[in-house]
């Protein structure tokens, strides 16, 4: 029995993988599963976390619960939730084998249980076209209500940017599609020769301006404090015939 479910497993890679309509990512996840289910189960449970799969895709964990989300709507396994101990029990009575289940403290594992109603599982090379289409479409409305939690994807399409409380309230947002034309523009700008000679030009003006105060506070200053040095030197006559105002 176990051979003949290695061998259903092994098909239904095969077939995963030669699947039209269903993403990538989503492919590599359901492959990432189907590895994993235990030998010992004879190949019909497997309870890997998002994190474990997401480690082996290169991927965010955040990331992968979506992937998960879509796998849990394909309907290709049943996906049971339980508390570490429940789980080992399920194991038990259902398989007739006890999963290790250590690492498994304070969440209960998700438990990937093949649903052998689902035409993945049955002897056929490939999948079903309609079957196959129906996956596509479950997966894309996922995705849809993925981007329908996306910030940037409302930013960056004016058509999807949240609507004003009022008419006389001022638009003070600056969205994605804004700055990324302000960054070209700036781009463009810097590329220009003409407008990178101005700019330095601009520069070096201000730079000669900040030198010539400068020089002409420096200057003052030496000269009042030589004057002042000349004054002291001088008799109190010659001083206050000096210092006095001329009629």
């Amino acid at each position: 029995m176990s051979k003949q479910n290695a061998a259903r497993r092994n098909r239904a890679l095969r077939k995963i993988r030669k699947s039209k309509h269903v993403d990538l990512e989503i492919k590599s996840a359901i492959e990432v599963i189907l590895d994993l289910l235990n030998p010992d189960s004879g190949y019909n449970v497997a309870w890997p976390s998002a994190a474990a799969i997401a480690k082996r895709l290169k991927r965010s964990r955040r990331t992968v619960q979506w992937y998960v989300k879509a796998i849990k709507e394909l309907g290709i396994f049943q996906c049971v939730q339980l508390p570490p101990q429940k789980a080992i029990a399920y194991c038990e009575s259902r398989f007739d084998f006890r999963p290790k289940l250590d690492r498994c403290n304070h969440h209960g594992p998700n438990l990937y249980i093949v649903n052998p109603q689902h035409p993945l599982w049955d002897e056929s090379k490939s999948l079903p076209d309609d079957a196959d289409l129906k996956m596509g479409e479950v997966i894309q409305r996922v995705k849809a209500m993925r981007n329908a939690k996306s910030t940037s994807r409302f930013a960056s399409d004016p058509t999807k940017q949240p609507r004003q409380i009022a008419d006389s309230i001022p638009k003070r947002v600056y969205y994605l599609a804004t700055i990324r034309e302000r960054l070209q523009e700036t781009i463009e700008r810097l590329g220009n020769e003409f407008a990178s000679d101005e700019v330095l030009s601009d520069e070096g003006n201000c730079k000669w301006c900040r030198e010539e105060v400068l020089n002409d506070v420096a200057n003052d200053t030496i000269n009042g404090v030589a004057n002042d040095i000349q004054v002291f030197k001088l008799s109190s006559v010659a001083a206050d015939a000096l210092i006095a105002p001329s009629p």
